[in-house]
């Protein structure tokens, strides 16, 4: 009741009440360069019409058929521009309230993500745990308009790219209010979710029809897009993202292939994995980080037909689980430092542990960084074999 007292003009900073009906929600939206103008933004936008199609003709009700996949592009000098000029050729209210995912195009991301995040990191329909995602190697628009080819929609695409992404940790989730956070800081480098885009061929066998090869079209997870100073540099395939993960206390879950002592494959399950870094400084300055790095995995399968859960069989897979995760980890640090971008967590977790410290040597960071003393120790354990101990038809058993 006093805020209706109070005298102000408050309808002025409310958003306006509108129809639920005259309201266009908008699902994915994509940001890229300007096509005729670098310093324009475009903006695509992916929204689900109200009709669905069912039997060839649309119909209104939630049963049944694929939705309706729409599109509109649009530019203009600044994404709130260009989103005010789609309103134009719109004949309901663009709703950005129920944006899911954002992509950022190759080109847009390379040029630098301030001007982009800015709106919607402002905006008060977009919410800060939206989902980023970088379009590798190419426009957000072409993956966008390319998508509406594939067999699933890409807002179930992205909401799937969210929660199970950490199934095998080769990519990562990356929310905006993340992102927002890690911009403020320079010397630390941001990594974003890279999508793929691919077309498949695939063999269209139909009764009486022959063979047939048609296109598919498949959208997945690429590693991570590596940003310094706001910008694309880089990207990690989904090898290095794993050590990146790993570094960064994000890995989940997944799987290690090594060979048993009788040179067959044996897949692993790891279900934890732990980094603890430790500094060395020297007067101020910081000499050497220590990595210890605790790997902890279940025997899932194993190909060979021999009994290896002995003593002298398993230390063999402990050391060669070891230097499977060492040698990720050597991988990602080289590519960091050969890069000269900290995505390893390192300034971050110097500047929380020794903060004084930090201090001094942050003016330095980017050449302190690349010429880095780091060693590596892995503590590794298989702890369990699930149902069996031993392989079905195991040699020397009677």
């Amino acid at each position: 009741l006093c805020l209706y007292l109070c005298g102000c003009k408050i309808f002025g900073y409310l958003p306006k009440r509108t129809e639920i009906d005259s309201l266009e929600f908008i699902r994915i939206l994509g940001i890229d360069m300007g096509s005729q103008d670098s310093e324009n933004i475009k903006v695509t936008m992916l929204y689900i019409t109200h009709e669905k199609e069912q039997g060839g003709q649309k119909d209104s009700s939630n049963q049944g058929g694929r939705a309706n996949i729409s599109t509109m592009v649009a530019e203009g000098k600044s994404l709130s521009d260009a989103i005010k000029n789609a309103q134009l050729s719109s004949k309901r209210k663009i709703f950005l309230g129920h944006v899911f995912g954002v992509i950022i195009g190759d080109e847009a991301a390379k040029n630098g993500l301030g001007k982009y995040i800015d709106f919607i990191s402002r905006g008060i329909e977009l919410r800060l745990d939206n989902n980023i995602y970088i379009a590798k190697d190419m426009d957000a628009e072409e993956l966008i308009l390319k998508s509406c080819k594939s067999d699933e929609e890409l807002c179930d695409i992205i909401e799937h790219f969210s929660k199970d992404y950490g199934i095998t940790s080769t990519s990562g989730n990356k929310k905006l209010i993340e992102i927002m956070g890690e911009l403020d800081n320079k010397y630390a480098g941001i990594v974003i979710p890279a999508i793929k885009f691919m077309e498949e061929k695939e063999e269209d066998f139909q009764e009486g029809n022959g063979e047939e090869a048609r296109e598919k079209v498949v959208i997945k997870l690429d590693g991570y897009g590596v940003l310094k100073d706001g910008k694309l540099i880089s990207y990690a395939d989904e090898y290095l993202s794993t050590g990146i993960n790993i570094l960064n206390d994000k890995y989940m879950e997944g799987n290690i292939t090594i060979q048993d002592p009788y040179g067959q494959d044996v897949s692993l399950e790891v279900f934890e994995v732990i980094a603890e870094k430790r500094y060395k400084f020297s007067n101020g300055n910081i000499e050497s980080v220590a990595l210890k790095i605790i790997v902890n995995s279940n025997l899932a399968e194993q190909h060979s037909r021999e009994n290896i859960y002995t003593k002298e069989g398993l230390e063999y897979l402990f050391e060669q689980q070891a230097d499977t995760v060492k040698k990720e980890v050597y991988d990602v640090i080289e590519f960091a430092q050969n890069n000269n971008v900290d995505v390893l967590g390192f300034s971050r977790d110097i500047f929380k542990k020794h903060p004084i410290k930090w201090e001094k040597i942050e003016p330095e960071w980017d050449s302190i960084f690349p010429n880095l003393d780091i060693d590596i120790n892995i503590k590794s354990k298989i702890g369990r074999t699930y149902d069996i101990t031993q392989p079905s038809g195991v040699e020397g058993m009677e």
